[in-house]
């Protein structure tokens, strides 16, 4: 490997529901990674946890044709060591160059291609800063507050931004005044509605609603998925995006609609 090669460690899969949406997010990542200017790495992570160094060559073979990149069995002696499997040999320990087996003197950056729960909520981010270790996309509190859609709609409410009204529900509270709950929203949102759990995305389990029998059944849903769920009010709106990439100085992209 030349040592002028940035070296950059793939994660992908995790134990979310967004298991299979981080596999299609990654596929897109490696094969667009230039191997001319990067030392690539990867590491599977299964639905139950285990972290499993991949070899990118076979990956990409068994990508042709596919949509998403598969978790293919590591062989023996790269296996991750440690009782909870964890990532303790590829990146943890002298994080600036331990691991992935590469003679290069640049510190590894880890590009975390997980989605949900475990992987855009900060706890991946709070592991690898930890370790010390750089990795692309917003840092620990950032990744939490945008993972976490209640507190994103507090911290926008806080400094003046306009949010759409909503109601937040913790699990215990809807096994004892669910039915309260629902009269509530109907009176102070009205329907439409809709209702998501509050720290996952790619639309996993979210409902628009129209009636009270509706509600009811889609709260019971989200609550599924996540122990805090909203009830949003829906309105008919335009979605626009905007992405900011850089740190203290970012560039922002022009407006796009989805």
């Amino acid at each position: 490997m030349s040592p002028s090669k940035q070296e950059v460690l793939v994660i992908y899969g995790g134990r979310s529901t967004e298991h299979e949406i981080s596999c299609r997010s990654a596929a897109f990542v490696l094969r667009n990674l230039n191997p001319e200017k990067y030392a690539i790495r990867a590491i599977a992570i299964d639905k139950s946890g285990r972290w499993l160094p991949q070899q990118v060559p076979q990956l990409l073979q068994a990508m042709k044709g596919q949509k998403v990149v598969p978790i293919l069995p590591p062989i023996a002696s790269e296996m991750v060591p440690g009782s909870f499997a964890g990532p303790s040999a590829p990146i943890l320990g002298d994080a600036s160059r331990q691991g992935v087996g590469s003679d290069s003197k640049k510190p590894v950056v880890v590009f975390p291609i997980l989605h949900g729960t475990f992987g855009e909520d900060g706890t991946m981010q709070g592991l690898l800063e930890m370790a010390e270790v750089g990795f692309v996309g917003p840092d620990t509190l950032g990744s939490a507050i945008g993972m976490d859609k209640v507190v994103s709609k507090r911290l926008a409410q806080a400094a003046g931004v306009p949010v759409v009204p909503w109601i937040d529900v913790r699990k215990q509270h809807w096994s004892e005044v669910g039915h309260k709950i629902c009269e509530e929203a109907e009176r102070t949102l009205g329907f439409p509605m809709f209702v998501k759990p509050a720290r996952l995305g790619s639309s996993v389990g979210v409902s628009k609603v129209t009636s009270m029998a509706a509600l009811k059944n889609a709260c019971e849903e989200a609550l599924k998925f996540d122990d805090k769920i909203m009830i949003e009010k829906g309105l008919t709106v335009r979605e626009i995006e905007i992405a900011a990439l850089g740190d203290y100085d970012p560039a922002v992209s022009i407006p796009g609609e989805v």
